[in-house]
């Protein structure tokens, strides 16, 4: 079994896509900083892109053991997340334009630098960033949490950090 958590719009094929809120697509609506729905040991690979900056330190901790507990020895989790080191270190450079609008390429499908920081900034929505990472903290907390084999993957989205990593026992 294959889970995409806080898909949003973004179904993946082959996996159950659940979201906080109902959009098309969308097979379970799954409250994250919850238990999860599925019992000990059963998930195969867990999909969680973007989702973790959305909540403050401490739930993000319990959502990565809640990863752990759904997880089969050797399943796996790949969590991307705003890459914040490299985000700083493009604000250095970027014009006003790529910092508050869109990225330099033009293309208003890349956001803005200020997106990556603080999100769509809809409060309500769960929309903002209540914290930030780089590759060393997510490689940290996925540690911390019990994975091992911890990788860094490609990112499907630039001034992103994408890691592997694996639940032990395989």
């Amino acid at each position: 079994m294959k889970i995409n958590l806080g898909c949003g719009r973004r179904v993946l094929e082959g996996f159950i896509n659940c979201d906080i809120r109902e959009l098309p697509g969308v097979d379970e609506i799954v409250d994250i900083t919850k238990r999860l729905l599925w019992e000990n040991g059963v998930v195969d690979e867990i999909e969680a892109s973007h989702i973790l900056e959305h909540f403050e330190a401490h739930k993000t901790k319990k959502i990565l053991a809640e990863f752990i507990r759904v997880l089969k020895p050797g399943g796996i989790a790949n969590i991307e997340v705003p890459n914040m080191g490299a985000v700083f270190k493009r604000w250095q450079v970027a014009d006003h334009k790529e910092k508050w609008f869109h990225s330099g390429s033009g293309d208003r499908r890349f956001p803005s630098l200020f997106h990556y920081i603080w999100g769509q900034g809809n409060v309500e929505g769960g929309q903002c960033h209540l914290r930030g990472f780089d590759q060393e903290c997510l490689e940290r907390l996925m540690g911390d949490a019990g994975f091992i084999n911890i990788v860094e993957t490609r990112s499907r989205i630039g001034h992103s950090v994408r890691l592997q990593g694996e639940k032990p026992g395989s």
